[in-house]
């Protein structure tokens, strides 16, 4: 049996804690086992490789 990969590249992660800046323009969350990203009016930035719950994030960042 041979397996053929036909995701082109699809990149998914499973969320598990969401924190939002006051003003809504930084939003962080945090991803299962892979890190945190953080997104800036739309741009989207992989900020942490370790899990840090990302509502001790949010203020010290902003």
């Amino acid at each position: 049996m041979t397996w053929t990969d036909i995701s082109n590249d699809l990149q998914i992660a499973q969320q598990t804690d969401v924190a939002l800046s006051s003003d809504d323009a930084v939003m962080i969350t945090g991803l299962q086992d892979i890190g945190n990203i953080k997104n800036t009016n739309g741009v989207w930035t992989y900020i942490a490789e370790v899990m840090v719950r990302v509502h001790l994030l949010i203020e010290p960042i902003i």
